[in-house]
């Protein structure tokens, strides 16, 4: 293979890369029916970061989360370490201007959400 290919091929992949990031190209694996907008303030807005990710907002050890395609809601807890003993009155997961309460009892059930890049999640304890 001659370097001129490569150079080209690398180029052609890095376009098509960035066109399909700026185009918005994500794919919900699940959500729920109907989502309920909750009252009060919006979430804070938060720093962009370069590559995606997912904030936990509330008492947890790890606020930032790298985002991968089989990102739960539970796992995403999990991974951020929940700090207090007791479990949370209410979790809300904010996606661009949809707000989605979720109740923790379900999550203890085995209910479970996927989460998209950008998703903030707020935990009230």
């Amino acid at each position: 293979m001659s370097p001129r290919w490569l150079a080209t091929g690398w180029m052609a992949l890095t376009t098509a890369w960035l066109t399909l990031l700026g185009a918005g190209c994500a794919h919900p694996l699940s959500q729920p029916a109907s989502p309920t907008p909750q009252a009060g303030s919006p979430p804070p807005n938060l720093p962009p970061l370069s590559e995606p990710v997912v904030w936990i907002l509330g008492p947890v050890r790890w606020p930032v989360l790298d985002w991968h395609r089989n990102l739960t809601l539970a796992r995403a807890l999990l991974a951020a370490e929940y700090i207090p003993e007791k479990e949370p009155r209410m979790i809300l997961l904010h996606r661009g201007t949809i707000t989605i309460p979720i109740d923790p009892a379900r999550l203890l059930e085995g209910e479970d959400w996927a989460l998209l890049p950008g998703d903030r999640i707020e935990i009230q304890p």
